[in-house]
């Protein structure tokens, strides 16, 4: 199915999202995930949309004030295909028909690099306000998700605003059957579940790979081709827990050669997020050398990845240590409905299971024999 991509006016201001078959979808400022907040000439509900599998049926609700332009004209009623795009006030949505498929057969990379977080943790940025703007809004971004689909789909429209050179963004998932949120200790023992039968096929037989999934992704041209992240890339960050870079043509090379629309990327990079709250979760960024958008930048500046590694190693932190506190608030909710405060103060912190452990201990114990209950029971 197709995607719709919403753009404002500012590179923050973006949003993709696929279109369901044969459901209508209200697009508006406040219309819930196709909701475009930044643009206050959108009206709270201002279109209809419905995708018949063919075409994108457009209609202008009569709540909406201000016009839909497309093909320069103002309308009301229309319908587009994949490729086309219509206008409300400062905002661009387009239908793209792309797809994302994971790449087994890569070509191998001219350079391959592994970056740890704390050699990035010693990299300065040329432009640290734009980068701390950016990183302000992960809070809200995690505070305001429902679910890790919409998750996905604001994180990586923040990955596009704070990296201006990278093309496509995407966040992928190893070994992982579904996108749902596991615990700590579901995710622990995963791990160590992995890791014996890692060992097992290692005496006996190669392993086979893990599968990669894609929870979400976006690029910035809607024009571009199909999106195929390189699996030994993802996996080969997953493995190693830290920030892994492939470069499959130099810069050099990258402006010499004419652009066409099938050509594949220059870079791409994979960043793990840390933690238990998201195993097997990475932040997969790539580009072209060149693409950079600020024209403030020097050509020998374009090259050097490290500083968009390092936001990238940021976000993934951030977003690792965020989505543990809401796991550990959810746990500490569920746990409330059948402790009291004081043992939930106690398990918080003491060891749970020293604090949970059977014990000979001397009680007091109130009983209360309502209207003669018990003696009823005994009769019967």
């Amino acid at each position: 199915m197709p995607d719709l991509i919403a753009q404002g006016a500012e590179a923050q201001q973006r949003w993709r999202r696929v279109l369901p078959e044969a459901h209508p979808v209200v697009l508006g400022r406040a219309a819930g995930v196709w909701s475009v907040p930044w643009d206050h000439q959108v009206s709270r509900r201002h279109v209809r949309l419905l995708w018949n599998g063919q075409r994108l049926e457009v209609l202008r609700l009569p709540e909406g004030r201000n016009p839909i332009f497309f093909r320069g004209k103002e309308e009301n009623r229309f319908t587009i295909v994949p490729g086309e795009h219509f206008v409300i006030g400062q905002t661009t949505f387009t239908l793209a028909d792309q797809r994302v498929s994971i790449e087994s057969q890569a070509p191998s990379p001219v350079q391959a690099q592994s970056f740890s977080p704390s050699y990035l943790k010693h990299i300065p940025f040329r432009n640290p306000d734009h980068r701390i703007e950016v990183l302000s809004r992960l809070p809200d971004v995690i505070a305001g998700a429902a679910g890790d689909l919409e998750l996905s789909v604001r994180l990586v429209s923040m990955l596009l605003a704070g990296v201006p050179r990278a093309d496509a963004a995407a966040i992928v998932v190893v070994g992982q059957p579904s996108a749902r949120a596991v615990t700590a200790q579901q995710a622990e023992q995963q791990h160590d579940q992995q890791q014996y039968r890692q060992r097992q096929h290692s005496q006996s037989q190669p392993a086979e790979r893990p599968c990669v999934q894609v929870l979400h992704w976006d690029q910035r041209l809607a024009v571009a081709g199909d999106f195929q992240p390189s699996q030994s890339l993802i996996l080969e960050a997953i493995r190693q827990r830290q920030s892994v870079l492939h470069v499959w043509r130099g810069s050099q090379a990258a402006a010499v050669a004419p652009y066409t629309q099938c050509e594949n990327f220059d870079w791409a990079f994979c960043t793990p997020i840390p933690g238990n709250s998201c195993p097997g979760w990475g932040l997969y960024v790539a580009g072209r050398f060149g693409s950079d958008r600020s024209a403030s930048t020097p050509p020998q500046e374009q090259i050097d990845l490290r500083e968009d590694l390092k936001f990238t190693e940021l976000v993934a932190a951030m977003l690792g240590s965020l989505r543990q506190m809401r796991l550990l608030e959810h746990r500490q909710a569920t746990l409330s409905q059948f402790f009291s405060p004081v043992v939930l103060d106690t398990l918080a912190h003491e060891d749970p299971e020293v604090v949970l452990a059977p014990r000979e201990c001397t009680v007091s114990v109130m009983f209360c024999d309502l209207r003669g209950f018990s003696r009823e029971s005994e009769r019967r």
